[in-house]
């Protein structure tokens, strides 16, 4: 997916020779591959999760909801759930 989406673009933001903005828009493209990726991912599975702060933007959980046609859970304090995450991995890691 990523690739068709670097296809066409004329420029290599891992060489030296890409700017700035050509680094920027590779990771966006990049995080976005990601993203298209875990959420088809967890459909399969039949349950999706909206963390992070923007989870806390009720407009957009209601478009996420309505785009997915399917219930998405809202964690209680969703903008804390990347540091859980992080914290039991280091406390796994030692």
């Amino acid at each position: 997916m990523l690739e068709r989406r670097l296809r066409g673009t004329g420029f290599d933001p891992l060489t030296e020779a890409g700017t700035v903005m050509d680094r920027v828009r590779f990771a966006r493209m990049l995080a976005t591959a990601f993203a298209e990726s875990e959420v088809t991912s967890l459909l399969a599975r039949g349950t999706l999760v909206f963390s992070g702060g923007v989870a806390n933007n009720t407009c957009i959980s209601h478009l996420l909801q309505a785009q997915l046609q399917r219930p998405v859970l809202l964690p209680e304090e969703p903008q804390l759930d990347g540091a859980y995450g992080a914290a039991l991995l280091a406390m796994e890691l030692g």
